[in-house]
């Protein structure tokens, strides 16, 4: 059995890595400038986003 924290960070992490993979090949595709920094602020907001959701919202509609 997991613990609850892994339970928590799990959904959220593979998510995270799966979107900056995703959002990663669109920066490199549209040329912009500074794509580590951009992935990386943008992926510490996705992952708080929903880390978030995942700890507070999800539990209260049964999710």
């Amino acid at each position: 059995m997991k613990s609850p924290l892994a339970k928590i960070l799990l959904r959220p992490l593979a998510t995270s890595a799966l979107f900056a993979v995703l959002y990663g090949i669109y920066l490199v595709l549209a040329k912009q400038p500074q794509i580590p920094l951009t992935l990386f602020v943008v992926i510490g907001f996705y992952f708080a986003a929903s880390l978030l959701l995942e700890r507070f919202v999800f539990p209260r509609f049964g999710l």
